[in-house]
């Protein structure tokens, strides 16, 4: 696994006026994962860069920010160039104290694998838990994914990947080959589903379903999908996003 450790103390937040005076980031931040990602990252945010060796033939270029007791594990959607879309988020929850780990799955941004990895999403998913626990001293684990993750959140828990709790916001009915609900009834960890009906009656109903049959709480949208729902243009977390964040650290209400 390779490392480089950036603290980004040159960087514009989300939300900066026009007449303060920015700069870029570091040229190290500027040559690495992060620079692809169209995104500000906050003022003294700490950023690590790496790369979660799966497997031989198996490299996921991954981005932790922050430092906590409480690591998210984010699965991204299949737009956002892999990582790169859950960077708002991760960058707020680690101004809360959380770590929040990124990467990049097989078949999106700078990963590479060979073909017959781009379902074994468990399996990429063990690694990254593991490694917040060994690496980054992680307490407690939890899988957040948006659409694509979201899914992949319920299968990488029904594998028996040991995180404490997961999320999945706007996770399809079913995904590589395999129906969300169907694996949702082997997992026993806490979890809690987010689906907004704009997304399609059918899709809502099994939404709702997956949350039944893991023991999940379930919670209605307000309107969008996947990081919409989460958190606004401006990088400013929802009323979900915050509650995300909540259920995640286990001090939901």
């Amino acid at each position: 696994m390779t490392v480089s450790v950036l603290t980004l103390a040159s960087c514009s937040a989300p939300g900066d006026q026009a007449d303060e005076p920015t700069a870029p980031a570091s040229a190290e931040a500027e040559q690495g994962t992060l620079s692809r990602c169209v995104s500000d990252v906050a003022v003294g945010t700490e950023v690590t860069e790496t790369v979660l060796e799966v497997a031989e033939g198996v490299e996921l270029p991954a981005v932790v920010f922050g430092s906590g007791d409480v690591a998210l594990i984010l699965l991204h959607q299949t737009n956002g160039d892999g990582l790169c879309g859950w960077v708002p988020f991760a960058a707020r929850a680690a101004e809360q104290g959380f770590t929040a780990l990124a990467f990049d799955m097989c078949g999106y941004g700078g990963s590479i694998c060979p073909p017959d990895w781009s379902e074994r999403s468990p399996d990429q998913v063990r690694v990254a838990v593991d490694i917040a626990r060994r690496e980054f001293g992680a307490q407690r684990v939890a899988l957040v994914g948006a659409s694509l993750g979201g899914a992949r959140s319920v299968y990488s828990m029904a594998a028996d990947v040991s995180a404490d709790a997961w999320v999945n916001v706007s996770g399809p009915p079913a995904y590589d080959g395999l129906v969300v609900a169907d694996e949702a009834g082997k997992v026993t960890a806490p979890g809690l589903v987010v689906y907004d009906p704009s997304d399609g009656e059918a899709e809502f109903a099994a939404a709702r379903v997956t949350a039944r049959r893991a023991g999940a709480e379930f919670v209605r949208g307000t309107g969008g999908h996947g990081y919409d729902i989460l958190f606004d243009p401006d990088g400013t977390l929802t009323r979900i996003g915050r509650r995300v964040l909540a259920f995640a650290a286990g001090t939901a209400s």
